[in-house]
């Protein structure tokens, strides 16, 4: 079964623990104060929240002595949830704790946020302990936030526990609709921002696979005599499959499948709002119908007639190169794979 896979981040002490349990509603993240409570690595821990089977991997404590040993284990973690990989892998929701009244944030932050940008995930910065700062000072990390990344890192402001201030003034919870909205819209994100390079990278494991085959039918069939007929066999049968391949039939059902998986999250998330949302945007698709897929490599490399023993060499270089270009052709695809992606951005302004 799909589950929704959430990160969690941030320094120590800025009360990451703290937060998963505003959140969740139980006592599974252990918490402390000031102090590292989670052991190095990504940690995962299993969730329902209300019918949503939701993943967490809780990440170590970052310490500015340790952010290059962090920095190594996060690359370890994004590896393994690249775009080539299924989208169930991937990180859904990407929150990075920061605590408001600590009134900065360091530099190595920002390069641990810009790691996932660079893997085209939406970051959403959590301001914990947002209760003991004023509206001014969120503005002002907010501003330093959006002077380094624009629009590609939301913030949210939270307060994640309840207590008595010195002064003998209680501060309440809040934020945890807020957050339980970001984990729709995170969602969508993820697979308008990385589902079109998981396209491409289909496509193109399709045409590796594609190559080997045809080396082993030139190390098989490849002789003396047989090179203009091996040339002729493998233009044809490359054309065919490029011709099949850019009619988008793997696009469409990469996309309807990772559609399913979201419409079967959107569906249990909006348990948790108050108001109604209207997924039949899935319904109104007919990818099919879509014109999209033109790309042909005209450009063939013209296989000539070899009488010589170097054919089986000749030929294996000649599919090599057929197969660049069909991989840079696929490539032009992207611009047009995202459009189409993001066409299907479905209406959340009533959440």
């Amino acid at each position: 079964m799909a589950r929704y896979n959430i990160v969690l981040m941030g320094k120590t002490g800025v009360g990451k623990s703290t937060l998963g349990n505003y959140l969740f509603g139980n006592n599974k993240f252990q918490t402390g104060t000031g102090k590292p409570v989670t052991s190095n690595g990504f940690h995962s821990l299993e969730f329902d929240l209300q019918g949503l089977p939701v993943t967490v991997f809780d990440s170590w404590g970052i310490e500015a002595d340790k952010a290059e040993q962090w920095l190594r284990e996060l690359n370890t973690e994004l590896i393994k949830r690249s775009t080539a990989s299924d989208p169930t892998h991937w990180f859904h929701s990407v929150f990075y704790c920061i605590q408001a009244s600590g009134h900065r944030i360091e530099d190595f932050e920002i390069i641990i946020m810009n790691r996932f940008i660079k893997e085209n995930y939406k970051v959403t910065v959590i301001f914990t302990k947002s209760d003991n700062v004023t509206e001014e000072e969120l503005y002002e990390l907010k501003k330093v936030l959006s002077n380094e990344f624009g629009n590609k890192v939301d913030c949210l402001e939270v307060c994640s526990e309840e207590k008595i201030r010195r002064d003998g003034s209680f501060s309440k919870t809040f934020g945890k609709k807020e957050l339980i909205d970001n984990i729709f819209s995170n969602f969508w994100n993820s697979i308008s921002l990385r589902l079109p390079e998981r396209c491409i990278s289909i496509m193109q494991k399709e045409v590796e696979k594609f190559h080997k085959k045809q080396v082993d039918i030139i190390k098989k069939k490849a002789g003396y005599f047989n090179g203009s007929d091996l040339s002729s066999q493998i233009k044809n049968e490359s054309k065919d499959f490029f011709d099949t391949i850019t009619k988008g039939f793997l696009v469409v059902d990469e996309v309807n499948k990772t559609l399913k998986m979201y419409s079967l999250f959107s569906n249990k998330i909006n348990t948790l709002s108050a108001n109604n949302h209207n997924n039949t945007f899935l319904d109104n698709i007919t990818f099919e119908s879509r014109n999209c897929w033109w790309y042909f490599p005209t450009n063939l490399i013209s296989l000539a007639i070899w009488g010589r023993e170097d054919t089986e060499k000749k030929l294996s270089k000649n599919i090599e190169t057929i197969c660049q270009e069909m991989n840079s052709n696929i490539d032009k695809m992207l611009p047009n794979i995202k459009k189409m992606i993001a066409g299907l951005k479905p209406n959340t302004s009533d959440l």
